[in-house]
């Protein structure tokens, strides 16, 4: 049996999302605190910290999307950061879990200034894709920066008493740009590298 071979052609996919880098400053300051927590001593409490390179505000996770999928975001990255202006961020004085303390499962950060900033392009964001197939939903949008994932916990009460202890400082940064990031996943852990950067008006 003879007949005609058709191509197959598979479109390779990215796993992405949209973040806020943050400076060197702000890394070395949350790797600080995630050493306090760290070196807390509780045999009952493990938790796998984000690398300090890692250590991003999040705006908006959209998963594994093809070429054309991660085009149609970069338009609209495009046509959002040209409408702002940039802005600084600082940090709350308090760290939370996801999804409460009762039973912790993220440990974040929150921010003090530039929340609603961040709100704002998120929405920006919403408002330019959530129709496109490839969009996730999800219930509500809080600005912060995870500090690390719980993988057993015994007592909340020590967790709880160890953040207390914990004294922060002041730090603040310029946020002008907003980044579309591709997360390849390996055994070590994530490795981020910026797909593009789409600068605020000046």
């Amino acid at each position: 049996m003879s007949g005609k071979r058709h191509k197959i052609y598979i479109s390779k996919t990215k796993r992405v999302f949209v973040a806020i880098r943050i400076d060197n400053d702000f890394r070395n300051y949350l790797n600080n605190i995630q050493l306090k927590i760290i070196n807390h001593k509780d045999n009952n409490l493990k938790i796998k910290m984000v690398e300090r390179n890692n250590l991003h505000i999040s705006i908006k996770f959209f998963g594994d999307l093809n070429q054309l999928e991660i085009e149609k975001i970069e338009h609209a990255l495009q046509e959002i950061s040209s409408g702002l202006k940039p802005f600084r961020i600082t940090l709350l004085k308090e760290i939370g879990a996801f999804p409460d303390f009762r039973k912790p499962r993220v440990l974040w950060i929150g921010l003090k200034n530039g929340e609603t900033e961040l709100i704002e392009i998120y929405n920006h964001i919403k408002s330019r894709l959530s129709q496109e197939t490839f969009y996730p939903s999800e219930k509500k949008y809080t600005a912060h920066i995870t500090l690390g994932r719980i993988k057993y916990i015994k007592y909340t009460s020590n967790l709880i008493q160890s953040l207390s202890d914990i004294s922060f400082g002041d730090i603040s940064q310029k946020v002008n740009s907003i980044e579309l990031i591709e997360s390849t996943l390996n055994s070590d852990g994530p490795v981020y590298n910026t797909i593009n950067k789409f600068l605020f008006l000046k």
